[in-house]
């Protein structure tokens, strides 16, 4: 899949969950975006599995404005687990009304 099509894949999956935001952590999403686009991941024993093509195309959409990005932490005992300490959650940066 090409990226503007990945792209648009990201838009209607947030526009499908006004007011709900995206990580590289959300199993459901992930999920979703690696049988959508057919890219290559690997598999995890529990959570979601680990797609570099998401992780770049979410930083190149919040880069390009079409995403909002904020750092959230993880509590300190999932960085013992292979956690990241803080992972980006991603929106629609909509336009204000």
């Amino acid at each position: 899949m090409i990226p503007a099509d990945r792209e648009q894949w990201i838009v209607a999956w947030l526009r499908k969950r006004p007011g709900q935001s995206v990580s590289i952590l959300d199993a459901e999403f992930v999920g979703a975006y690696i049988d959508a686009t057919k890219e290559p991941f690997k598999p995890q024993m529990f959570g979601a599995e680990k797609c570099a093509q998401l992780g770049r195309d979410l930083g190149r959409m919040h880069t390009d404005y079409w995403l909002e990005r904020v750092a959230v932490g993880l509590p300190p005992g999932d960085a013992a687990m292979g956690f990241p300490k803080r992972v980006y959650h991603y929106s629609l940066d909509l336009p204000k009304s």
